[in-house]
């Protein structure tokens, strides 16, 4: 897994997440995302098929397509 950094990543970004498998993303198999908010420390994802906002550290971002 990559270690990304918050200054990687841009608002828009479509992104690929390795989410903890106890988390709700994990459980209904969603693994793709778009970035909406960039903070020091989360990141701000959308998933369409969820309809909701996640927050997550950027060390669980797999790759930025």
């Amino acid at each position: 897994m990559s270690q990304f950094k918050s200054t990687d990543f841009e608002i828009g970004d479509i992104i690929r997440i390795y989410p903890h498998p106890t988390t709700d993303i994990s459980m209904r198999g969603e693994r793709v995302a778009t970035v909406q908010n960039i903070g020091r420390k989360w990141i701000t994802i959308y998933v369409r098929k969820l309809d909701r906002n996640f927050r997550v550290l950027p060390e669980n971002i797999c790759e930025i397509f």
